[in-house]
């Protein structure tokens, strides 16, 4: 009888103990072969900086329950400049810090807000990057935005949280790499 009330509780804890683990969200955008050669070999210095006021990509908010935040393991800036960085190159930019020529890329908003109920859950999530070209002679600043929401029964997955803002996040980067106001201020 003792056995099994230790081995009741040894269950619990353990089970307990592998629901609160909160597993790391994977940032990973996909955008597709891009080998145009629109630049011809100019250089241009590339900088992405997040400006969030935190690093966590997905919060999970339940009432009368502390907020369960989901990080990744490699940080969203450093995620934008490797994806930015082979994209840019393919187009035929040299990428290079001696160049006055600059794009800079700032990280405003980056997060998926889930509202969890009993039954329910509602999604919001936001990206919002800011690219800021230098040519030498004028600065272009646009804005790319994306909001994207979803709900469904029970509590969310995040694997699918996943999915969803990798989405997001390719769409927004390949707007950016296919902006004609963007291709033309560089080009100059």
């Amino acid at each position: 009888m003792k056995i099994t009330i230790f081995n009741t509780i040894l269950l619990t804890c353990f089970l307990s103990g592998c629901a609160n683990q909160a597993s790391q969200f994977i940032i990973a955008p996909e955008l597709g072969a891009i080998h145009s050669n629109i630049y011809q070999e100019q250089q241009i210095k590339l900088k992405v900086i997040d400006i969030r006021p935190g690093t966590h990509i997905a919060q999970i908010l339940s009432s009368n329950e502390a907020a369960k935040l989901y990080s990744s393991k490699n940080t969203l800036d450093g995620v934008i400049n490797n994806v930015m960085d082979k994209q840019l190159k393919a187009q035929g930019l040299k990428l290079t810090n001696e160049s006055q020529n600059a794009i800079e890329i700032r990280i405003d908003n980056a997060l998926i807000t889930v509202e969890q109920a009993l039954i329910k859950y509602n999604a919001t999530s936001k990206i919002t990057l800011r690219f800021i070209i230098n040519n030498g002679e004028k600065t272009l600043t646009k804005t790319f935005r994306s909001t994207t929401t979803s709900n469904g029964p029970f509590s969310s997955d995040i694997a699918v949280l996943e999915r969803d803002f990798n989405q997001q996040l390719s769409n927004l980067l390949n707007q950016a790499l296919n902006n004609a106001e963007i291709q033309q201020h560089i080009g100059k």
